[in-house]
């Protein structure tokens, strides 16, 4: 009786298997993984608390949550045209943007938003950086961006980590009107679903495709 790994099937199909012809993964290998993928992120979902094991001590290391408020990449870029914030540009730059020792965010053209123009990799990072840098004075906190074990966000504004948390419980009793600022720059744009913080599995726990489900 042959022994087949669980690892690398899902259902019947072998997730790494390739076409002989290309040389890629068959469609129905992209398929599974895709499947495989989403079954890993349903079991890791986000949390509105954590045990108290699920803090790390000093003979415990538990996965890795980010604390915070998830958003998209086109989120950060909204954010940035809606409250015009600015830019320094660089001098071998200043010609695409007319000269201009600081460009304004409020007057970055449509068609550099979309994903298939030469600037989108300008306006996206730069996006997230001067979010980052606005949210963080506005809320007198020290925030920074991860990324989230999840395909409905690209990022996690992070107020802490389950790795810091003596610090979080000061951060938290310190700064109750810093959160609320972030609460409500997060939820400024009306009719949209509540974006609430919650505890995010991150991405760098290291779980793959060929990771156990549970």
């Amino acid at each position: 009786m042959n022994y087949r790994n669980p690892l690398y099937y899902e259902g019947a199909q072998h997730l790494l298997e390739k076409d002989p012809i290309t040389g890629g993964y068959t469609e129905g290998a992209l398929k599974a993984q895709t499947t495989r993928m989403r079954r890993l992120i349903a079991n890791r979902p986000p949390r509105d608390s954590l045990g108290p094991h699920e803090f790390r001590t000093k003979g415990r290391r538990p996965p890795l949550y980010n604390y915070g408020f998830p958003l998209r990449v086109e989120d950060a870029i909204a954010y940035a045209r809606r409250h015009a914030l600015k830019v320094e540009i660089v001098e071998e730059e200043k010609e695409l943007f007319g000269g201009k020792d600081v460009f304004d965010f409020g007057e970055v053209p449509e068609e550099w938003c979309d994903e298939d123009s030469e600037n989108y990799s300008f306006v996206q990072s730069t996006a997230i950086e001067l979010m980052l840098q606005d949210l963080s004075k506005k809320s007198g906190m020290l925030l920074y961006m991860s990324a989230p074990f999840t395909l409905d966000y690209h990022l996690v504004l992070t107020l802490w980590t389950n790795y810091d948390a003596d610090y979080s419980l000061i951060q938290r009793a310190k700064n109750v009107k810093g959160i609320q600022t972030i609460k409500e720059a997060m939820n400024e744009v009306e009719g949209r679903p509540e974006c609430k913080a919650q505890w995010w599995f991150c991405i760098t726990n290291g779980v793959s495709m060929l990771s156990a489900i549970e």
